[in-house]
C-alpha cells in the first residue's frame, strides 16, 4: 500500500551526481506519496523534478544553502531531506509521531573524530547524538529559523550543516521552540 504524505515534501541537493540523486528519489517515491517533489541540482535535466540552482561546489557551500537556502523550496510542512547515499529503504516504518518533531536524523556516536575536529568535549566520546542530515527528516519552520537567525547574524555557519544544527547551535534551536527526537524515536527512524 502506498503511504500519503502530502505534508512532506521529498527534496534533495546535488550539483555532482544528479543521475544518483534521482535514483535515490525514485527509490524514495516507490512506496510514498509526496506533497511535492524538488531535486535542486546545477547540473540540466529534463526530469521534471529538477530545479535549477547555483554550483554547490563545496561542503561548505552545500552546508551553508541548507541553513539558509533551502526552506525556499519546502512549501509543506515537512521536509525529508535525501542524498544519492541516502534515501527511503523501507516506507512501512513511517510513524505519524514523526510529525511532532522539527528534526530527525540517525543517531550517530561521538567518537574520537568528533572531539578534533569540532572541539566535543572527551567526556563525550560515546554519546548518541540525533543528527544525519543526509537522510533527514526537517520541519520548515525549523529551515526558516536557521536562516533568520543566520542573517541575523545569530547561528554559526558551520559544515557540515546537520552538526551545526544537532549540536553546535542545537540549544539555541530548541530554545525558539524546535523539537529534535530522542534517540529512541530517531533509532526508529
Amino acid at each position: 500500500p502506498m503511504i500519503n504524505l502530502p505534508d512532506v515534501t521529498l527534496i534533495g541537493a546535488d550539483c555532482l551526481t544528479l543521475p544518483a540523486l534521482l535514483r535515490a528519489a525514485d527509490i524514495s517515491q516507490s512506496g510514498v506519496s509526496f506533497g511535492a517533489v524538488k531535486l535542486l541540482s546545477s547540473m540540466p535535466s529534463s526530469d521534471s523534478r529538477v530545479i535549477p540552482i547555483a554550483p554547490l561546489t563545496s561542503i561548505e557551500a552545500y552546508s551553508q544553502f541548507c541553513l539558509t537556502e533551502l526552506y525556499k523550496y519546502v512549501e509543506t510542512p515537512y521536509a525529508l531531506i535525501i542524498q544519492h547515499d541516502g534515501f527511503i529503504l523501507n516506507p512501512e516504518a513511517w510513524q505519524d509521531e514523526w510529525l511532532e518533531f522539527d528534526y530527525i536524523g540517525a543517531p550517530i556516536e561521538i567518537g574520537q573524530w568528533t572531539v578534533e575536529r569540532h572541539g566535543v568535549p572527551v567526556s563525550s566520546i560515546g554519546d548518541l547524538v540525533v543528527w544525519n542530515g543526509g537522510f533527514s527528516f526537517r520541519s520548515r519552520r525549523l529551515l526558516e529559523l536557521t536562516a533568520t537567525l543566520a542573517a541575523a547574524g545569530d547561528f554559526t555557519l558551520t559544515e557540515p550543516e546537520d552538526w551545526a544544527q544537532c549540536y553546535t547551535e542545537r540549544a539555541k534551536l530548541e530554545a525558539a521552540g524546535m523539537r529534535f527526537a530522542p534517540v529512541p524515536v530517531a533509532e526508529a527512524y
